[in-house]
C-alpha cells in the first residue's frame, strides 16, 4: 500500500485577545487534490500553516508522501525551505517594494529578506512570467496590477522552486466574482499539466465542487466525520 500523500494529526492552542482556540485535526489522504473546507474561523488556516511549517503544533507528527516533516515525540520539525511546498497565501503576500519578476524571483533561493535576488535573466523565473502571461506586466509593482494579475504572480512565485506539492489558502477569496470562474480554469489547466498534489482550504462551495477530489469538512478546531 502506498503511503499517504498528506498524514496530520497535530495539536494546537493558540491564544489571542484574551481568547483561545484549540486546534485538533487528524486527516489521511491520498487524492491528488484535497480540499478543506469549512466556515471562517474554523481552525482551516492554522492547519495549512502547520503543514507548510509556518507553524509549531504542540503535539502530532504530519508526513508527506512517508516523509515526516514534524514529530514532537522526536523533536522534528523541519524548516519550512526544506519541506519544498507552494504557498499561496490568501492575501497573495507580494512584496509592495518589488516588481512582478522580483516577486517571483524572491521564490528561489539564496538571498536575505533585505537584498532579494533579483534574477532578472532567471530561465525558471521568466518560464513562470511566460506561462501566466506576466511577461507586458513585469516591471511593475502589485499596486499597479489587476486582482487576476497578484493572483498569477503569486502562483508563479510558489511554483518557481518547482515545489513538491500546493498549498492554497482560500485562492479565489480575494477576485471579483467574475473573476473567479476564470482563475478556477487557470488553476485547473495548471494542475492538469504539473500534476502535482494541491491541498486547498476554502468555504466557498464552488471550490469544492471544482477541486475537491477528496474533501475534508473543518469545525471548531476538528476535522468532523
Amino acid at each position: 500500500m502506498s503511503a499517504a500523500i498528506f498524514d496530520v494529526a497535530v495539536q494546537k492552542t493558540v491564544r489571542s485577545g484574551g481568547r483561545c482556540f484549540e486546534l485538533d485535526v487528524s486527516f489521511k489522504t491520498e487524492a491528488q487534490r484535497t480540499v478543506i473546507y469549512g466556515p471562517s474561523g474554523a481552525g482551516k488556516s492554522l492547519t495549512l500553516q502547520a503543514i507548510a511549517g509556518l507553524l509549531r503544533p504542540e503535539q502530532g507528527r504530519i508526513a508527506f508522501q512517508g516523509q515526516a516533516l514534524f514529530d514532537a515525540s522526536q523533536g522534528l520539525n523541519l524548516p519550512s525551505r526544506e519541506r519544498a511546498f507552494g504557498y499561496l497565501f490568501q492575501d497573495y503576500a507580494l512584496f509592495p517594494y518589488l516588481n512582478v519578476r522580483q516577486n517571483i524571483a524572491f521564490g528561489l533561493q539564496p538571498r536575505s529578506w533585505l537584498n532579494p535576488r533579483p534574477a532578472q535573466d532567471d530561465a525558471e523565473v521568466q518560464r513562470w512570467l511566460q506561462a501566466f502571461e506576466l511577461e507586458a506586466v513585469a516591471g511593475q509593482r502589485p499596486h499597479e496590477l489587476s486582482g487576476g494579475q497578484r493572483q498569477r504572480t503569486a502562483l508563479a512565485r510558489a511554483l518557481v522552486n518547482k515545489p513538491r506539492a500546493l498549498l492554497l489558502d482560500e485562492p479565489f477569496a480575494a477576485l471579483d466574482p467574475d473573476l473567479r470562474g476564470r482563475m478556477r480554469d487557470e488553476l485547473q489547466a495548471l494542475l492538469d499539466r504539473i500534476k502535482i498534489p494541491m491541498l486547498m482550504i476554502t468555504h466557498d462551495p464552488e471550490d469544492l465542487a471544482r477541486f475537491g477530489e477528496a474533501s475534508l469538512l473543518i469545525s471548531a478546531g476538528g476535522i468532523q466525520p
